[in-house]
């Protein structure tokens, strides 16, 4: 894994995820006027994850109270397998208290997969982490796998 950074997601920066999103496997990606709307709700996070060459990665998250519920972590299919998808993990585990002050300590984490995302699948259960099934939690009646984590 070469040198990256992660900094935080701002409007300006849409247009990269909107990149990431048409390139993505999954079988609902993400248009513009769906970013929008998902960072237009309160408590709500992007980061986006960057080598030498641009964008190549972002997750999308809510902080409620003492839990972080995400929805997206989607790294560019060039760069799957790099370990880049770890580096995103392990900010919002080790980091989210960073994300806003406002809120008590995060104890709880939840990472929504789609159902029929395989290769996502087999990212978080690399995690070891336990999961179960979320009925209906994407807007056209889905069901998504829910990975979850206790800190």
């Amino acid at each position: 894994m070469k040198n990256f950074s992660i900094e935080m997601l701002t409007k300006r920066r849409l247009p990269e995820i909107i990149k990431i999103e048409e390139a993505s496997t999954a079988s609902h990606r993400w248009d513009e006027k769906e970013l929008i709307k998902y960072f237009n709700k309160e408590n709500t996070v992007g980061l986006l994850l960057q080598n030498g060459i641009g964008t190549i990665g972002y997750c999308a998250f809510i902080i409620e109270k003492d839990r972080v519920s995400v929805d997206k972590l989607v790294i560019h299919s060039d760069y799957r397998r790099l370990k880049y998808g770890s580096a995103l993990y392990e900010k919002i585990i080790n980091g989210a208290d960073n994300f806003s002050s406002h809120f008590s300590k995060i104890k709880f984490f939840n990472f929504f997969v789609e159902e029929n995302d395989i290769s996502s699948i087999k990212f978080f259960v690399s995690k070891s982490l336990p999961s179960k099934v979320a009925k209906k939690h994407y807007g056209e009646g889905q069901d998504a796998i829910l990975f979850y984590l206790k800190k």
